[in-house]
């Protein structure tokens, strides 16, 4: 999980995103979504997820079950605007 930036909690949804940045530490620009199983965009300005892909449900698994099986602090809480869900 080196490449995971920061753990984000969804005050609206009450779950998490796995956040992390494409080109550096400054800001976060992208996200796993696990409750969706979705990856996306972020922007970190407006706290707005756009989901682009979905992951693989034993992909899901493995991203949740690392959180849950280590001590992970959240790092930042929002509440997440979601714009343009995924298709199934």
């Amino acid at each position: 999980m080196e490449s995971c930036q920061c753990l984000i909690y969804d005050k609206g949804e009450k779950n998490f995103l796995l956040g992390f940045s494409t080109f550096g530490w400054l800001y976060i620009d992208g996200a796993i979504d696990l409750a969706t199983g979705t990856v996306g965009y972020y922007n970190d300005n407006e706290d707005i997820y756009t989901p682009v892909g979905n992951l693989r449900d034993e992909d899901v698994e493995m991203l949740s079950e690392v959180i849950q099986d280590n001590d992970w602090s959240i790092d930042y809480e929002c509440t997440v605007k979601r714009e343009n869900k995924v298709a199934a």
